[in-house]
């Protein structure tokens, strides 16, 4: 389903411009991060496991390091190119961060180790739905006894071309 394959592939395309152009695609963006935010049940000192599914550019990522300086974070995304673009960015954050370039419709990698909370911001449907269905249940097999699995799934307001066309600047 998803392939990155050609030289120009989807995902590559986007990589550049994501972090500009996401906002403008996406109704409420920078409102799904702060709820997500706001709902992380842990403490700021306390230490814990993340798993970020599609971590795109690693803009969550990143805001979780930030503010939790004891989480441990694992991210996967299908896209080489965003995965440059997200260990770029948290490379201040040395080794807290283990990243792995993953086609999700293939399953999760072997040996994660298990996780205190799994994010995972509109990635998931664009699996082939028998690979959701082994995906959720991969998930909750590497979830702590009280780990928390955050899904979210944004509104899309307009067709992604027109948005990409405002934002270079074409009429």
């Amino acid at each position: 389903m998803m392939s990155e394959e050609r030289p120009n592939g989807f995902f590559a395309s986007l990589a550049d411009t994501y972090d500009h152009l996401q906002p403008l695609r996406v109704e409420m963006y920078h409102f799904y991060h702060g709820l997500a935010m706001d709902f992380i049940p842990f403490r700021v000192s306390e230490v814990f496991r993340i798993l970020d599914l599609g971590c795109g550019t690693g803009n969550f990522l990143l805001e979780v390091l930030q503010r939790f300086p004891g989480s441990q974070c694992v991210a996967i995304d299908y896209s080489k190119h965003m995965l440059a673009k997200a260990m770029d960015k948290a490379s201040a954050y040395g080794g807290r961060v283990e990243f792995h370039r993953r086609d999700l419709n293939r399953g999760l990698p072997k040996d994660l180790g298990n996780f205190d909370l799994v994010v995972s911001f509109s990635t998931i449907h664009h699996l082939h739905d028998e690979d959701k269905l082994r995906l959720f249940s991969q998930i909750h097999g590497l979830l702590e006894d009280r780990g928390w699995f955050f899904l979210i799934v944004y509104t899309v307001f307009c067709k992604i071309e027109i948005v990409y066309e405002v934002g270079h600047g074409v009429s």
